[in-house]
């Protein structure tokens, strides 16, 4: 279910465009005659003050989970759905929480929680009924998890071993409980994501000569190594629908950072680069037929936000004027990307982008739609919903007194009234969970990460 914009759970008045029936909504229409529909922002955070970061949506926008911090106290794990509104993970011991990752309908969390009593920090599933539940561990003091299948059955993570030095890829179920999914040939792994029907995990984990390659597994397959794009290592951070297509990152023999795309048919293609020598991964569509992320464009030390897909390749989405941008999301058919881009003064804006749009400041969208936005500023987007209507991200306004607040924004135009069923040619650009990086991925060595983004 989508959620519904309550006004009352937020500062700001709710305005809504279009008082139209459902049987207008979906009636046919012209595609430019198509109206939008938009809301004002709900923001939210600790209602005793504090801030509030996102870190996930889940993929039908009903529910989003992040970290709220009060004015005095340890940051908690929240969760916020448009009936219960914002509610913190609380334990009876005060036990510390961080959310990692939400399933399709919100139903499931999973993360990391820390016991004030006792020793250890171990992976945690949450649902209503049970409350958080350790998954416990593979005999080590830490565990954690970072990925769930979209019905929440399926949990993977990493987790020490009983001689808390070696780390391994993890993948619980309530039938097996937590299960050791190896390495390949060394002493470490680590699981980063899982296939929405949960079947396939990838992460990945050292070669008997300690080098971090991308892995692949399956209970058929076992752990796959997906080898390399020719430099010493790759980790994969995403995994299609179906676990077909995976995608991640590789360096090359230079030790240039680029984005990888995987199948069993084409194995392992750097994607390529807007020219320069860099590219970092974001987000893919569900079927994998998309990957957005940054890279550099020749000659340039910035990053420009790009959308690949095999059809128009890797495809410059430009900057709204200023000096960089970042592709944070897509959503599930590959129609649309959200992320943010820099202006020449230093400041965030968020965009969003269509084919038929091209990039355009979402804030500027809301306005022209009729939305007061009452001095509310979106400093990130850090989630979109499956459907692309949903966007959620991070951002503050005159109410917070500019403190860092949580925000839900719903805008609809005919890209989502009417998806394309073919993947959209990429126009010229005009004007002009990054994956998350796994629990204690900085023992690994030898995998080099991307440099920090602008």
């Amino acid at each position: 279910m989508n959620p519904t914009l309550p006004s009352r759970r937020s500062a700001y008045p709710r305005i809504s465009l279009l008082a139209l029936s459902i049987g207008a909504l979906f009636a046919p229409a012209a595609y430019a005659a198509d109206p939008v529909i938009a809301d004002a922002p709900i923001l939210f955070g600790p209602s005793n003050g504090g801030s509030a970061n996102s870190v996930a949506m889940s993929a039908d926008g009903s529910t989003i989970i992040g970290t709220a911090t009060p004015p005095q106290g340890m940051p908690q794990a929240f969760r916020w759905t448009s009936a219960t509104g914002m509610q913190n993970f609380g334990t009876p011991d005060g036990s510390y929480i961080r959310a990692g990752s939400v399933n399709a309908d919100g139903s499931v969390v999973v993360g990391q929680y820390t016991p004030v009593l006792g020793a250890g920090t171990f992976a945690f599933r949450w649902t209503a009924s049970a409350g958080v539940q350790s998954l416990g561990t593979l005999g080590g003091a830490t565990s954690n998890a970072s990925g769930v299948s979209a019905d929440g059955a399926v949990v993977v993570g990493s987790s020490y071993t009983t001689d808390n030095v070696n780390l391994r890829a993890i993948r619980w179920t309530a039938a097996t409980g937590m299960v050791d999914l190896g390495t390949l040939g060394g002493s470490d792994s680590t699981a980063i994501a899982v296939s929405a029907d949960g079947s396939t995990v990838v992460g990945l984990a050292t070669t008997s000569t300690n080098a971090s390659h991308a892995f692949r597994w399956t209970s058929a397959s076992a752990m796959q190594d997906l080898g390399t794009i020719g430099g010493e290592s790759s980790y994969a951070t995403a995994v299609s629908a179906n676990g077909a297509v995976v995608a991640g990152q590789a360096m090359t023999p230079g030790y240039e950072t680029r984005v990888f795309r995987w199948t069993s048919a084409t194995g392992m293609k750097d994607i390529g680069t807007l020219g320069g020598d860099t590219a970092n991964l974001y987000g893919m569509s569900a079927d994998g037929a998309v990957l957005v992320g940054s890279a550099a464009p020749a000659g340039n030390t910035t990053l420009h936000a790009f959308r690949w897909s095999s059809a128009t390749g890797m495809a410059d989405l430009g900057t709204l004027g200023g000096i960089a941008s970042i592709a944070t999301a897509v959503n599930a058919n590959g129609a649309v990307v959200v992320g943010i881009a820099i202006m020449a003064e230093g400041n965030p804006r968020i965009f969003r982008w269509t084919n038929a749009t091209g990039m355009q400041d979402l804030q500027t969208l809301l306005a022209n739609a009729g939305v007061r936005m009452n001095g509310i500023s979106l400093n990130s987007a850090t989630g979109l919903s499956s459907n692309g209507q949903y966007i959620v991200g991070d951002g503050g306004g005159p109410a917070t007194n500019g403190t860092g607040q949580v925000y839900l924004v719903r805008y609809i135009d005919a890209t989502i009234l009417h998806p394309p069923t073919t993947d959209p040619a990429t126009p010229e650009p005009g004007g002009d969970r990054h994956p998350r990086h796994p629990l204690h991925l900085r023992r690994l060595r030898h995998l080099r990460h991307p440099s920090s983004q602008a």
